[in-house]
Formats: C-alpha cells, structure tokens, sequence
C-alpha cells in the first residue's frame, strides 16, 4: 500500500531530522540520507549508492547508471541539489554518503 506523508506528518518529521541534526544524536548520513530519500523519492539503495560522478547539478539530475530498474534520470528538486551541494567530498571515496570507517557508502540508516 503506498501512502503520503500528510502536511502535519512532513512538517513534524523535519522538526525532528532538524533536532537530531543539531543534537547530533544521530550520524549526519543517515539524516542526510533521510532528507535525500524524501527529496527524490528514491529507493534506500539508489540513495546510499548515489556517487558524485552521477550528479548533473547543471542540468538538476542525476544519472544512476545501474539501477535496479536499468540506467535512470532521476531529476533533483532544489532541496536535494542544496542538500548535496552541502555534503563534503572525502579524497578517494566516490560516494557522497560515506562510511563511517571504510571507503565505501554508508550503510546503516534502516535502525534509524
């Protein structure tokens, strides 16, 4: 069953990624990853995958080359471009959400 977010549940749920964040109660990739999944409404893996070679901030996408569904386009709002505008790159690791201690992508948002 798919079901939306209504406008109480989604103000509500960026109140809380905005307290978490500023506590740093949680690791910020996971709440970046949060933000990136309402932002593109993307699979979890399409968004922990994502890596900077992808990204077309020019022409506002991304292009996922291996999706589970084949090469995509998936177009990004102005909340997602200034959401990864605002992610730092990490030197040798291509991901923009990164592992806490390995080069890969990050991987532990489902326990959040």
């Amino acid at each position: 069953m798919e079901r939306f977010l209504k406008a109480e549940e989604f103000k509500r749920l960026t109140q809380v990624l905005n307290e978490v964040e500023r506590e740093a109660e949680i690791h910020i990739n996971s709440i970046r990853a949060i933000r990136l999944l309402i932002f593109t409404r993307r699979r979890i893996g399409e968004t922990l995958e994502l890596k900077w070679e992808y990204i077309d901030i020019e022409n506002k996408r991304a292009v996922l080359p291996d999706s589970k569904t084949g090469m995509k386009t998936v177009y990004l709002s102005g909340p997602a471009l200034e959401m990864i505008r605002s992610v730092p790159t990490v030197e040798d690791n291509p991901y923009i959400l990164t592992g806490r201690f390995n080069p890969g992508h990050y991987k532990r948002i489902r326990h959040h």
